[in-house]
């Protein structure tokens, strides 16, 4: 029997819909709150990969279309199957080549002119793209992911996409960072924001906006990877590479896309909430542009795609500006969290825990 796969209109009205906002994710906006979500397994590298086909939709309005249609579909081709900075290659390099975006599956079709004038009206376009699909014989459930360009813009958001779901929505002047930051959403991550809180505590913490550089889901771009909770989230590691530690230690970790034991997650005492931390060097692809340093999460309820970057240092603002320093520590919530050193094949960490 086959798998009824519900319409793009009936999935927009179950899921929760995240904002990217025009000048970057300075702050979570949210448009429903988010379904429960579990981290996925750990999955061997060496495993068949996980094709997620992409169809992306230009479309026009009555009163507003794209100058250059041609340009406009060259430019959506490269941002989502090029050989340089596009979807494909990140996801392709983030994932350990657990997940491909594949070409030969995927497609740039439009635009097509949509019966409206123009807005930021997202559920209705994406009524009228999957109605034009269906018109023009491409079956919605054949996709993964429905990306829809459009000529507006105006709608105070650079990108919007369901959470757990395949839609975008994408406006004039898109880049290829929004583009992989809102499949991300569709992935099931969140905005990934930063925490200021007073030095060696994980307590009395001040929001800071998207002051952290490690991620494309916070204050990162094309040239960052994802953190090592949005790795958990969605299983992009081998059940070796997480360590998770049972007594007091010193734990080495490699730079977080190197090779071995690849980020530490601690349970706090007395809660489901967890520590995450990695190390991440900079120049290793795909951290190309990643801010260096021992880098600190905090997981709420052990909800890895909600994870907050914890900002040791809050007395410097600039972005980037949250690793843990040589020597730094943590200590509260009963655990006990210290920077021996690092250098080009990974970092020492100390970890006391009470029951050790």
């Amino acid at each position: 029997m086959k798998r009824r796969i519900p319409s793009l209109v009936a999935a927009l009205a179950a899921l929760p819909v995240a904002v990217l906002p025009v000048a970057a994710p300075a702050s979570a906006a949210h448009a429903a709150p988010d379904r429960p979500v579990q981290a996925a397994p750990a999955r061997p590298a060496a495993a068949a990969p996980e094709e997620r086909p992409v169809i992306a939709v230009l479309v026009g309005f009555t009163d507003k279309r794209f100058a250059d249609p041609a340009a406009e579909r060259a430019k959506a081709r490269d941002a989502f199957f090029g050989s340089g900075s596009s979807v494909a290659t990140y996801f392709k390099t983030v994932s350990g080549g657990r997940v491909t975006f594949p070409s030969a599956r995927g497609r740039v079709v439009g635009p097509w002119n949509l019966d409206m004038p123009a807005s930021c009206d997202h559920k209705r376009m994406a009524s009228l793209v999957e109605a034009r699909m269906k018109a023009q014989g491409l079956d919605p459930a054949r996709y993964r992911h429905v990306s829809i360009l459009f000529p507006a813009g105006g709608c105070g958001w650079a990108g919007l996409a369901t959470v757990n779901g395949r839609t975008s929505w994408m406006p004039k002047g898109y880049s290829t960072a929004g583009l992989i930051h809102e499949i991300g959403h569709n992935l099931g991550l969140g905005h990934e924001a930063t925490r200021a809180c007073p030095t060696g505590k994980l307590t009395g913490c001040a929001d800071a906006g998207y002051r952290g550089k490690t991620s494309v889901m916070g204050g990162g771009g094309p040239h960052v990877g994802l953190s090592a909770p949005a790795l958990v989230r969605l299983g992009w590691h081998t059940a070796a590479e997480r360590v998770v530690p049972t007594r007091t230690g010193t734990h080495e970790i490699t730079p977080l896309y190197g090779a071995g034991r690849r980020f530490l997650d601690i349970a706090i005492p007395g809660s489901a909430d967890r520590l995450v931390v990695e190390y991440r060097r900079r120049g290793q692809a795909p951290d190309v542009d990643v801010a260096q340093g021992v880098i600190a999460y905090l997981v709420p309820g052990g909800k890895y795609e909600k994870a907050l970057q914890i900002d040791p240092t809050p007395e410097t603002t600039e972005k980037g500006s949250t690793a843990l320093p040589w020597g730094g520590a943590f200590r509260d919530r009963g655990i006990t969290v210290k920077v021996l050193g690092w250098d080009a094949k990974g970092a020492r960490v100390w970890v006391k825990l009470p029951t050790s």
